[in-house]
Parts: structure tokens; C-alpha cells; sequence
């Protein structure tokens, strides 16, 4: 099967849970990269705007939360997705994401909504 278009970024702290959700993307053909520091990963993205596709964040971070993360992205690019993982039942309704995850999930919930949310308009 041909890769995907566009990158994957994955935020989570828990290094593992990071790693564990990039490599179950990578195995439906998604180019991901994967990051336990959310300002590394803006970093990249600035530096890469355009092929990025979709990010995937944790909400509960240190230094810089999930729905920070992401407003700073869409500052930077417009058109990007985002989907939040949490484990945490008090997100902000005003919190503008595409998708949400809450944890624990299963692979599957995982497919389904990044595959929903990349293919919104």
C-alpha cells in the first residue's frame, strides 16, 4: 500500500503512549513523527508548515497543554487537523479541535477518527 499524504504529528508526554499511537499509524501508511515535548514539536511543524496534515496531541502536558499547542499551530497553518487525546472529562467546549479521543482507547477508535477528521473539509 502507497504512504498517505501529508505528516502525522503526534504530542503525548508519556513518551510510550506516543510511541505505541505513531507506530499503530505508521502501519496504516501515515508518515508520523512523534514527540514527548510539545514545543519541540512546534518547532518541526514551523519548519515543515505545509506537509503537515494532522495533530495528534495529548491535552494534559506540562508547560504547554494540548489546546495551546493546537491554537499555536493553526496559527501557523490554517488548514490543519487536530485530535485530542485525553484521559481528562473536563475539556473546554470552547476548545476548537476536529476530533476527540478519550483514553483508554482501542486501536480502531484511533483509525476511525483520524481517517474522520482527514477527511473533512
Amino acid at each position: 500500500m502507497k504512504q498517505k499524504d501529508g505528516i502525522i504529528i503526534v504530542v503525548d508526554d508519556e513518551a510510550i503512549v506516543g510511541k505505541l499511537v505513531a507506530e499503530y499509524l505508521q502501519t496504516l501508511k501515515f508518515q508520523v513523527v512523534v514527540f514527548a515535548d510539545p514545543r519541540q514539536a512546534f518547532d518541526f511543524i514551523a519548519s515543515v508548515k505545509e506537509e503537515v496534515a494532522l495533530l495528534v496531541t495529548d491535552y494534559d502536558m506540562p508547560v504547554i497543554n494540548g489546546a495551546e499547542l493546537a491554537k499555536e499551530v493553526k496559527r501557523l497553518i490554517q488548514q490543519i487537523k487536530t485530535v485530542c487525546v485525553t484521559g481528562n472529562g473536563d475539556i473546554s467546549e470552547s476548545v476548537e479541535f476536529d476530533g476527540f479521543l478519550r483514553k483508554p482507547f482501542l486501536f480502531s477508535q484511533l483509525k476511525e477518527v483520524v481517517e474522520e477528521v482527514l477527511l473533512k473539509n
